[in-house]
């Protein structure tokens, strides 16, 4: 079965990214590209086996990046799907694993809607995954004759994550409305209250991921457009009657923090005060006018 990698590029590290390209190309069939860069980095996959790159040339949110990679992919036959981001490298034999956790868990009776590795930050060695309360059920399943720790989440990084196409098609597109924060959460959230599919993180398998910009402040820096989308798709996805109530409660109160801290310590102090203003007033403004898809 044809197994398809779609990575959202937006101003990426060529370095990394190539990397990145030649560890995953003798692991997939396919490699699709889509960038939301404003001028064309074309030249530089021009020589890449397997590569396909498409330019938006201006910046349309990962939703719609990752439909666009989808609709490609699904044209080209591609079962397997894998969703990666630009500055992570892959291990050598990471699709292989969680294509085989994925059919060992679907061979076991679970429902799965999408499979990823176990996302370590690489600065201190600690998982990405910030509580405990996203962890639901934890099992064990036997993969190539050994015993893999599994949890059920609530949902899943879209980095590294695999689904298939037969999922996509039953669950549905990104929500591209939401444009970058929250759309994988509202996808696997989604899947499980639409189809009564699961989320899966085997921990036997790990990925180096970096989440934000560490500061020697208390709270990672967001770039004020990010403050805007984090704020107003809160209030959006918070209003929603399919939204664990444990991811509301845990961003409740980050948000608050960040209220008080991003304009009094984190500069552009003004610019993040507007930003987050903006995205509280454009929240209680779409979150009833903004349709699920589901």
């Amino acid at each position: 079965m044809k197994k398809g990698v779609i990575i959202v590029l937006y101003h990426p590290d060529l370095e990394t990214l190539s990397k990145s390209l030649d560890t995953l190309s003798p692991q997939v069939d396919l490699i699709c590209l889509v960038d939301n860069t404003s001028l064309s980095c074309a030249e530089a996959f021009s020589g890449k086996d397997k590569v396909h790159y498409i330019p938006l040339c201006k910046n349309t949110g990962i939703a719609f990046a990752q439909n666009r990679g989808i609709d490609f992919l699904r044209q080209q036959g591609c079962h397997y799907v894998l969703f990666c981001d630009q500055d992570s490298v892959s291990p050598s034999n990471l699709v292989t694993g969680l294509i085989a956790t994925f059919e060992a868990l679907s061979q076991a009776g679970f429902p799965v809607a999408v499979v990823g590795p176990d996302p370590i930050e690489p600065r201190n060695g600690k998982t990405c995954y910030s509580t405990s309360s996203i962890y639901i059920t934890p099992s064990t399943i036997i993969v190539d004759g050994i015993p893999h720790h599994i949890h059920e989440m609530h949902s899943i990084i879209s980095s590294y994550s695999l689904t298939t196409m037969d999922i996509l098609d039953q669950v549905g597109p990104m929500e591209e409305a939401l444009f970058i924060d929250g759309v994988d959460n509202e996808w696997s959230w989604r899947a499980r209250h639409r189809c009564g599919l699961r989320s899966y993180l085997d921990h036997n398998l790990r990925i180096h991921h970096v989440m934000g910009t560490e500061t020697s402040l208390p709270l990672r820096k967001s770039a004020p457009r990010r403050l805007y989308y984090q704020y107003r798709n809160f209030i959006i996805l918070s209003h929603r009657s399919y939204t664990p109530s444990y991811w509301t409660r845990h961003c409740l109160w980050t948000y608050i923090l960040k209220f008080f801290f991003y304009p009094l310590f984190m500069s552009p102090r003004v610019e993040n005060f507007r930003n987050i203003i903006r995205g509280i007033r454009d929240g209680f403004r779409l979150r009833g006018k903004l349709t699920p898809l589901i």
